[in-house]
């Protein structure tokens, strides 16, 4: 046998002879002896999703030669999927779960996925999906929307804190750290409101009628969140006693919800 080896490929000549002496030569090359060891070079694309989203093609895996993908870790509840092309997609079961969702348990996730090469070389990395909130909620209250009575005491007092006749607190249901703002909307040269706190008082040197047989100061206020906003109604007080015509609240697709806010006396009495 003859061989010849030139890094590359390997030629060689088999002879085979039989008992009469007849011999036989066979003349074979064969290509390319390179043993390929190397593991695919992975790339991902992950930029954040935005929630609600329908949940296709959340990721990308790509590689820099022909491999197959799969998940090896962290979609035990098949929420994920991944297909011949490396893409990464929210199954239905992932949106009932609420992957797609930045207010559920559930935001997002890591998985694991394995990249192998024609060869079998092996490469796992790590792929983040990250969902991001979108602002879809106003503001609740979740102070109490009871009529408010309001003392003769608040006459004269220079304390802010003797002048307090309503304390609001409202949350934004919206994921994250938000920041609710307080504002009144009419009747701002009587009332203010503390735009953090929420809190109302009478405006210092304000002197309300108290005396009148009934009246009632119809003051509208609301807690915003980045455009959304909540306003508050509670009830009026008349002469014949304690008398609260609380409306209903209506909710539009501005995130708008609307009432009225009375402040006034309980009979009209010193």
């Amino acid at each position: 046998m003859q061989d010849g080896w030139d890094g590359k490929s390997l030629e060689f000549t088999v002879s085979s002879i039989d008992k009469a002496g007849n011999e036989n030569l066979h003349h074979t090359v064969v290509k390319d002896m390179t043993v390929d060891l190397t593991a695919p070079d992975v790339t991902i694309t992950n930029s954040p999703v935005v929630e609600n989203s329908d949940g296709q093609h959340v990721a990308k895996v790509s590689a820099n030669e022909q491999v197959t993908f799969e998940i090896v870790s962290g979609n035990d509840n098949d929420w994920f999927t991944i297909d011949d092309s490396g893409s990464i997609s929210v199954t239905p079961a992932g949106i009932a779960a609420g992957v797609m969702d930045a207010e559920s348990s559930n935001p997002g996730g890591t998985l694991e996925v394995q990249v192998t090469d024609l060869a079998g070389n092996k490469t796992v990395d790590s792929v983040t999906i990250e969902v991001t909130d979108v602002n879809e909620f106003a503001p609740e209250f979740t102070s109490s929307l009871k009529p408010v009575e309001i003392p003769k005491t608040v006459h004269g007092a220079t304390k802010t804190g003797d002048r307090i006749v309503l304390d609001l607190d409202a949350r934004d249901l919206d994921a994250g750290d938000s920041i609710v703002k307080y504002r009144l909307l009419t009747h701002n040269d009587k009332f203010e409101i503390d735009p953090k706190s929420g809190v109302v008082t009478v405006k210092e040197g304000v002197e309300l009628d108290f005396e009148s047989p009934s009246w009632s100061y119809d003051t509208v206020g609301d807690a915003k969140n980045n455009g959304s906003v909540y306003t508050l109604t509670t009830a009026e007080n008349s002469q014949e006693g304690s008398v609260w015509s609380e409306q209903a609240f209506d909710v539009t697709k501005d995130f708008t919800l609307t009432a009225k806010m009375f402040f006034g006396n309980k009979d009209g009495a010193d």
